[in-house]
């Protein structure tokens, strides 16, 4: 083998090194820190939600984050999008590149209530005014009782990571963050 061709290898390798160290450091902070921020009941604006009974979720059409299979698609998204920043250092330009994502590659891209394509907003998301998080994946129809998931995101500042958090909207919400656009 050629000089050449050494050095090749050992960039490649060298590449496949660094991809795996993001990897395993996003795994371990994900854990450190608890899992995915959705998971804890927290409503888009960053208040802690009251849980409502079971029998109200229900009512509503069971948008709950732990039995909704949108909001599992969802957050599964979200995971793809978070490892795809640590490695490339840039959110995607469409949602389909997330399938470069190891894990991802036959991601659901639908709402499997509406069977409609999520929307994905490339460039950081939508924006709405005095609201610290942006929209940047979300249902293209309030399928879920009126409602519509969307995954948020708070870009990285200073030392902290990005974020990011799959919240149930209502259509005044939604409309907000589809007025302000701020793309």
């Amino acid at each position: 083998m050629t000089a050449t061709g050494m050095t090749a290898t050992a960039t490649t390798a060298d590449a496949r090194r660094r991809a795996a160290t993001a990897a395993c450091l996003l795994a371990a902070t994900l854990l450190a820190v608890g899992g995915c921020a959705g998971q804890s009941a927290r409503s888009e604006g960053n208040a802690p939600t009251p849980r409502a009974p079971r029998q109200a979720s229900a009512a509503r059409g069971g948008n709950s984050l732990a039995t909704d299979a949108c909001a599992t698609r969802l957050q599964d998204l979200g995971g793809a999008l978070l490892l795809y920043y640590a490695v490339n250092r840039r959110l995607p330009d469409k949602v389909e590149d997330l399938s470069t994502v190891p894990g991802a590659e036959s991601a659901q891209l639908a709402c499997p209530v509406s069977d409609r394509p999520y929307v994905y907003v490339p460039g950081g998301g939508l924006r709405a005014q005095g609201k610290p998080r942006q929209l940047v994946l979300y249902d293209a129809t309030p399928a879920h009782g009126g409602l519509r998931w969307g995954l948020f995101i708070s870009p990285p500042s200073g030392s902290e990571p990005l974020a990011t958090w799959v919240t149930p909207m209502s259509e005044a919400l939604f409309r907000s963050y589809a007025a302000g656009e701020g793309r």
